[in-house]
């Protein structure tokens, strides 16, 4: 499976550990077993649990996390080439090391995250400015893209990927003012895009409708909570 881009209903999922119960009880109806992540230790906020700060998986069962947590996904992904990084500082831009969007040949990533992991990278980077790319990312297939980011939307089109601009009022995020699409959200099969809560309440609902009947994507999610970032969806298997 090429990473984000499942073919068929996935099997593996990392999902945050702290992700709502009812989310989790719709995914494991799906028959997706569920890898739930630890704690970075170095980082002091929610996202530390969150997959898509500590998990970036390169496909063919080969993933780069952080050193503290090498170990960890050692013996829960044992058929899995685990590559590891050192642990950096906690905040911003270090923090989201790992926080990297890949799709077909392609990575979006910040001149400092491709200075650390370029020589992990089987891919060509597209650099953007955002360092928090899959988090403002939202994979929709192989070709589409959903972001909030209007630099992410410009280098997506000139690598000839639709790229659909949208702000979503209503994404949740622990301690911070607001969440973003991409960490709220994650493919479980080629034509399904799971969300962490009732997307019905956001303001860019009817919008983001359009957007999925257009690319033929049907959303799954829970309707009694709020869509909340708790860091993409990772599909493994």
């Amino acid at each position: 499976m090429n990473p984000n881009l499942p073919t068929s209903n996935i099997k593996i999922a990392l999902v945050d550990k702290y992700a709502d119960s009812a989310s989790k009880q719709l995914l494991l109806s799906g028959n997706i077993h569920l890898i739930e992540t630890n704690a970075v230790r170095f980082i002091k906020n929610s996202t530390a649990t969150h997959p898509d700060m500590q998990f970036l998986y390169l496909g063919n069962k080969q993933a780069v996390t952080f050193k503290s947590l090498k170990n960890y996904y050692n013996k829960l992904l044992p058929d899995f080439e685990i590559l590891a990084i050192d642990d950096t500082e906690g905040y911003y831009p270090y923090d989201s090391v790992l926080n990297v969007t890949v799709l077909n040949e392609f990575c979006f990533v910040t001149k400092l995250q491709w200075q650390l992991l370029s020589k992990l990278l089987p891919y060509k980077p597209i650099f953007i400015k955002q360092g928090y790319s899959k988090c403002n990312i939202c994979i929709l297939n192989s070709k589409s893209i959903i972001s909030s980011d209007k630099g992410i939307i410009d280098k997506a089109e000139k690598a000839g990927l639709n790229a659909y601009f949208l702000r979503c009022d209503g994404i949740k995020l622990n301690g911070y003012d607001y969440g973003f699409i991409g960490g709220s959200s994650g493919l479980i099969s080629n034509n399904q895009l799971f969300f962490y809560g009732n997307i019905e309440k956001l303001s860019c609902y009817n919008e983001l409708i359009k957007i999925l009947e257009k690319e033929k994507i049907e959303p799954i999610y829970c309707k009694t909570s709020d869509v909340t970032d708790f860091g993409s969806i990772i599909p493994i298997a």
